[in-house]
């Protein structure tokens, strides 16, 4: 009995001590704490009161509350957010992902949608494709908060965004991107433009492709300077002297225009020169156009000219070579760097380039150059 009378006393005197270290602990730690606690009972979710509401509240200064405001956000439960107070950081086990895209482009992700919901579907996640148009993504005043609920984030092309991107950093979400963003060091997987630009030249070169020229429609600043550094490269290994009318890339990048009329206005530019090339390369989606052009120049593919690049459902000819990336790998490349994120694992930002299909050479074997 003594022993357990002994005990208790000491148990008291514990909880003593620990009520007179919380006296003394200053106010804005108490109401910090005090937050805390109402945060993770949801007693606040969406946001805290204005900094004046909980100054009366607690009957402390603005300060104070500044300061235990300051604490939150040191332990990552609150974001300043400028037009709105203090926002609560959730981190949701939501089981759903959201997938950053523009269907107003309508370009080709269309399969790339719906690959990626298939697999995000497949490992019982929810797949919430969130459209963001380009003047979204542009204007630094959009309300990207209510992009803060879901486990993790994909950004299709033309989405990826430096609002979007510090929202989200800001919430602590995994995000991957499939478009290289400059500046940014963001988990991105995309699609090896100059590799692919590399395998065409030492191909067509192998088969005494000499003059080589390029045709460029694809809006992206990163994958223009590393096709055009890529055919510049090239020249200077092989001692190829090419025209600057031949090098088109990014200099159309003005995606309201369309794609075929900036062929059209590239075309005029490769053929305004007195030679002609062996063979243009093209990163676009536009090579059926591009061989009707060739045809009304009056030039025989395979003969006159060999036309190679990035098709879309594009069949092979006799001097024209469609090669294509594959939409279903990119989806399934990003998911699997998305769910690394999602259990914890650090992905290297370095680019993961994903090469084209197998090219079909055989299409150009008996080029006459």
């Amino acid at each position: 009995m003594a022993f357990f009378k002994r005990t208790h006393a000491q148990t008291m005197s514990k909880n003593t001590i620990f009520t007179k270290l919380w006296d003394f602990c200053e106010k804005y730690v108490q109401i910090a704490e005090q937050l805390t606690q109402k945060i993770i009972g949801q007693d606040y979710f969406d946001r805290l009161p204005p900094v004046r509401e909980l100054a009366a509240e607690y009957n402390v200064s603005l300060r104070t509350i500044q300061k235990a405001l300051e604490l939150l956000a040191a332990r990552t439960l609150i974001v300043a957010d400028s037009t709105r107070g203090m926002r609560i950081i959730h981190r949701p086990q939501s089981r759903v992902i959201g997938v950053f895209c523009n269907f107003r482009k309508g370009n080709s992700s269309d399969i790339l949608v719906q690959s990626l919901r298939r697999r995000i579907e497949a490992d019982n996640y929810e797949a919430v494709f969130i459209d963001v148009p380009d003047k979204v993504c542009q204007d630094e005043n959009s309300a990207l908060w209510r992009y803060g609920w879901a486990d993790g984030y994909i950004s299709l092309y033309g989405t990826s965004d430096l609002a979007i991107d510090r929202c989200l950093k800001n919430f602590d979400l995994p995000l991957v991107t499939a478009n290289m963003a400059r500046g940014r060091e963001l988990p991105c997987v995309d699609f090896d433009h100059a590799g692919l630009a590399r395998q065409l030249l030492n191909g067509l070169y192998q088969r005494n492709c000499r003059k080589f020229a390029l045709s460029f429609t694809i809006c992206s600043g990163s994958i223009s300077d590393s096709v055009n550094d890529e055919f510049r490269r090239f020249a200077a290994e092989h001692d190829l002297e090419l025209p600057e009318q031949w090098l088109t890339c990014g200099q159309e990048s003005d995606i309201f225009i369309p794609r075929e009329a900036r062929i059209t206005r590239q075309f005029e530019q490769i053929f305004s020169t007195v030679e002609k090339p062996d063979a243009v390369i093209c990163f676009h989606h536009g090579m059926e156009f591009a061989k009707s052009m060739i045809k009304g120049l009056n030039f025989t593919l395979g003969k006159d000219i060999i036309l190679a690049g990035t098709g879309k459902n594009d069949l092979p000819d006799q001097g024209f070579l469609p090669v294509e990336f594959s939409y279903d790998r990119l989806a399934a490349a990003l998911w699997e760097a998305l769910k690394k994120q999602l259990t914890g694992e650090q992905i290297n930002p370095a680019p993961q380039l994903l090469p084209p299909s197998e090219i079909e050479w055989k299409f150009v074997e008996k080029s006459d150059f």
